[in-house]
């Protein structure tokens, strides 16, 4: 009775946190095409030197076109960081719209050099693996042979074909995303079905795999390298939150009574269900890389920061002498406590356009101060007891957050 009312209030609040970043607006935008074929989705500094667009904007930096309820809103993003968002008619769009439907794109090829490099690596470790597991030679050098072969045709012949091929930096990464993604989804897959090693358990992960890349460089097509890292990053919080969940509503069962196929069903139904999402968050939210670093550390920080509230009050001692119930608090709390560290996130970031190294910035200075707490959880309860063991989940989470704070304000100014 205790664990299905945990349960039903457990997910009735991580439905409504992780809800809370879409409905914090009463209306919500979507991104719109500037040009007439529906393909460009933002002008550029180089687009826009070249047309002339925006003559009367000093310190350009990008443009993008947002449509809420029939309306048309144009945000301009300066090299300063400033914004200008304002109302645009269909009129005032005609003149834009026949420069940008009148040019001729140059290819974008800017992420085809990270693509193959990654893919080689991919080919390297899963897709030759894969391969030669499937065709299984019976002699060790021919199987040798076939591996390094394949491995060296993952780089050459994706080459080939992408030759003259748009691969944005958007398209490299959401393909390299779901092709690493898809082997560990077809791993998972296989090991459902109870598979035997060989060649019925490589298909299943040579297939979403390659498929997976497939899919990732369709999909990312309209899309930022922002937004791509978004839907990667609800995806993998999604298979965060099904493991969790995979061990809490399993918790008593111990040996041949844990259910493997249990926790499969749940992170694969949590990469659904986050996946869902983060295309949703995609393609309504101008997300930059930076913006998503803040999201994604701000949702590991409202996890870390829950369970060590639990932890505290708590206390430490052998995990086999917790009870049941104790237990399925201790996974409750970081699977509460994610989404609603996305939320903050998404929040700290609406009105920013962080760079890159801005987000690895935060990301860096909330790990530190973890770190700092540790170590001086170490340096002041060298020998913790069951009371003073507290120290060692206060002080990092502190420390954390500390970091966090620091830096983020640094940042936002």
């Amino acid at each position: 009775m205790f664990s299905e009312v945990i349960m039903r209030n457990l997910l009735v609040a991580v439905l409504m946190v992780a809800f809370l970043p879409m409905n914090s607006d009463a209306v919500e935008e979507k991104i719109a095409p500037f040009d007439t074929s529906g393909n460009v989705f933002e002008i550029t500094q180089d687009m826009e030197k070249n047309l002339s667009l925006f003559p009367e904007i000093e310190n350009f930096s990008k443009a993008r076109l947002w449509e809420t309820e029939g309306e048309l809103i144009l945000e301009i993003e300066k090299t300063d960081g400033n914004r200008i968002r304002d109302s645009i008619t269909e009129e005032k769009l005609i003149p834009i719209r026949e420069k940008i439907s009148a040019m001729t794109p140059p290819l974008d090829q800017s992420g085809r050099g990270r693509f193959l490099y990654h893919h080689l690596a991919l080919s390297y470790l899963v897709h030759a693996p894969c391969l030669v597991s499937i065709i299984a030679p019976e002699d060790p050098a021919t199987g040798t042979g076939l591996y390094l072969v394949s491995s060296s045709i993952g780089f050459y012949l994706p080459w080939k074909l992408t030759k003259n091929k748009s691969f944005s930096r958007a398209q490299q990464d959401m393909s390299f995303y779901m092709g690493t993604r898809g082997a560990l989804w077809g791993a998972l897959i296989s090991w459902f079905f109870d598979l035997e090693e060989g060649r019925e358990f490589a298909m299943p992960i040579l297939a979403t795999s390659i498929g997976g890349e497939i899919l990732g460089y369709n999909f990312a097509q309209k899309i930022s390298i922002g937004q791509s890292r978004a839907t990667g990053a609800y995806t993998d919080f999604g298979m965060l939150e099904g493991y969790l969940t995979g061990h809490l509503i399993q918790i008593g069962k111990m040996g041949d009574d844990f259910s493997t196929k249990t926790l499969i069903s749940c992170v694969l139904s949590g990469a659904v269900l986050g996946g869902g999402l983060g295309v949703y968050r995609a393609r309504t939210a101008p997300y930059t890389e930076g913006n998503v670093t803040v999201i994604q550390t701000s949702g590991i920080l409202g996890g870390t920061i829950l369970e060590a509230i639990y932890l505290t009050i708590r206390g430490f001692e052998d995990w086999e002498d917790w009870t049941d119930n104790d237990k399925r608090l201790a996974f409750a709390m970081p699977i509460i406590g994610i989404p609603i560290g996305m939320g903050i996130g998404e929040r700290l970031v609406k009105k920013l356009s962080l760079k890159e190294g801005d987000g690895l910035l935060i990301s860096a200075g909330t790990t530190a101060g973890a770190l700092l707490g540790l170590g001086l959880s170490f340096l002041f309860v060298p020998d913790p007891t069951e009371n003073t063991g507290r120290v060692y989940s206060v002080l990092p989470a502190i420390g954390a957050l500390a970091g966090f704070t620091l830096t983020y304000r640094g940042v936002a100014k």
